[in-house]
């Protein structure tokens, strides 16, 4: 399988990656699965969620984490991004799940499919999207260069931000990537041997998910 446009990496600074998670990793939304799962598993908790709501986002998803343990390996990936994701590590990049998804789930598909080396995500007092997840993005690579694949209009300052991106081409978006940062390219599959699953893509699984020199407790391992 390959991409239609790589990130280029240079010998004293490698490019950092940061790559989404809800809609750009996976193909749906972890907020929204959580939600439906409260709803069928604990139905006399929504009342509560309602008052939630009144809360902010941020807040809203770290009770929905306290109350909903989702099951990552059975959320839809997109194999093309498991596949670009696996490559820039390959080829020396530092590669990080940046999401809006709360923390506890982000780092749940972070140790279970092994290829990323940290996560940035949200907590009870901040929704990790739009401009807060670019601060936290700038934070992270010390304002350095980096690559940002995303998929929503939310993801807009981050792409002017970024030195080089990428999109999942969807129609909403196509457009607004370009503008925001004209070097950005869509990803997509061109390729995948007939005798080869997705499955066969996954890194490291006899270590239980975690890729060596990846994701150890919450950060970089040494």
């Amino acid at each position: 399988m390959s991409t239609t446009f790589e990130p280029q990496a240079t010998v004293d600074r490698p490019e950092v990656v940061y790559i989404d998670l809800d809609g750009t990793f996976l193909r749906t939304d972890t907020l929204w699965e959580s939600v439906l799962q409260l709803t069928r598993r604990k139905p006399w908790l929504i009342c509560a969620l309602l008052f939630r709501l009144l809360s902010g986002k941020a807040r809203l998803k770290s009770w929905l984490a306290s109350h909903v343990e989702l099951d990552v390996a059975n959320l839809p990936y997109r194999p093309e991004v498991l596949e670009f994701v696996t490559r820039q590590r390959d080829l020396g990049h530092k590669v990080v799940l940046a999401t809006g998804a709360h923390r506890s789930i982000a780092t749940a598909v972070a140790r279970h499919y092994g290829c990323f080396h940290d996560v940035l995500a949200s907590d009870e007092e901040t929704n990790l999207t739009g401009e807060n997840k670019l601060q936290r993005i700038l934070e992270d690579c010390e304002n350095g260069p980096f690559h940002y694949v995303g998929d929503s209009r939310q993801d807009i300052p981050i792409w002017r931000k970024a030195s080089t991106a990428s999109y999942i081409p969807k129609a909403s978006v196509v457009g607004a990537a370009r503008a925001a940062c004209p070097s950005a390219r869509p990803l997509t599959t061109n390729f995948l041997p007939a005798d080869m699953s997705p499955a066969d893509r996954l890194p490291n699984q006899s270590t239980g998910g975690l890729a060596t020199g990846g994701l150890a407790t919450g950060g970089l391992a040494t």
